[in-house]
């Protein structure tokens, strides 16, 4: 956490079995003097034993409590999520009123898709094969659950219902607020479904930008440099 400073805290809150790491290249373009912070969600950052039991309610009082926290101690918050960690920000700023000043929700799986590449992609991170495709290692490099056999992976059906039941929850929101949010999309994306992008649009009213080089965890430096600059407008840099 940096301190405190006039400018708006920033809170980044990755997706499902994801890491805070992924936003590093966020972190690295925040304006000099920005607070923020990275939030760990429960049942990350350690064993698949632990994650299997992880589950929505926890994620929510997670979200709940480190924005709340930096109201409190910076006034005002700027809400980044990637993938279920945009539906964490959505039901936060619903659900508990929470007043995020703005908010960037990168690749936010309103709907989603299997895909062959995706499949692909989890089996290799998931069996540790050697790759050279940009999409399965940044997935393995965004993994932060760890198990000592790959079939291991399997028993973690319970936090993956529970993604299920998060979107389902947030599609059923009823007279869906006007949140002041940016949605940005990648183009490739190998899990979120294209119609995200028109529920994003027309159901919730949000900006949507295009991420033309992405897949769903690997943005070229194009790309990340479109997110920097949408982050750094949204601070006011």
């Amino acid at each position: 956490m940096r301190e405190a400073t006039q400018k708006p805290a920033v809170l980044f809150v990755h997706g499902i079995q994801g890491s805070p790491r992924q936003f590093d290249f966020l972190i690295r373009a925040l304006p000099e003097g920005t607070p923020y912070r990275c939030l760990a969600l429960p049942g990350h950052g350690g064993s698949v034993k632990q994650f299997r039991k992880s589950g929505r309610e926890a994620w929510e009082q997670a979200v709940r409590q480190a924005a709340i926290e930096l109201g409190q101690s910076h006034g005002r918050v700027i809400f980044v999520g990637h993938s279920m960690g945009c539906l964490l920000g959505i039901r936060a700023a619903v659900k508990d009123e929470l007043p995020f000043e703005k908010m960037l929700l990168i690749a936010c799986p309103l709907k989603i898709r299997l895909t062959m590449r995706y499949l692909r992609e989890a089996y290799i991170v998931s069996t540790g094969r050697p790759a050279d495709d940009p999409g399965a290692l940044a997935m393995r490099n965004a993994n932060s659950v760890s198990a000592r056999k790959p079939i291991l992976y399997l028993s973690c059906v319970r936090p993956y219902l529970e993604l299920l039941r998060l979107i389902r929850e947030v599609n059923r929101i009823p007279d869906k607020p006007l949140l002041r949010a940016t949605a940005a999309f990648p183009a490739h994306d190998e899990i979120v479904s294209p119609k995200s992008w028109d529920l994003a649009r027309l159901a919730w009213r949000f900006a949507p930008v295009p991420l033309p080089h992405s897949t769903h965890q690997y943005f070229p430096s194009q790309d990340q440099q479109t997110l920097q600059s949408i982050l750094r407008a949204m601070i006011g840099q």
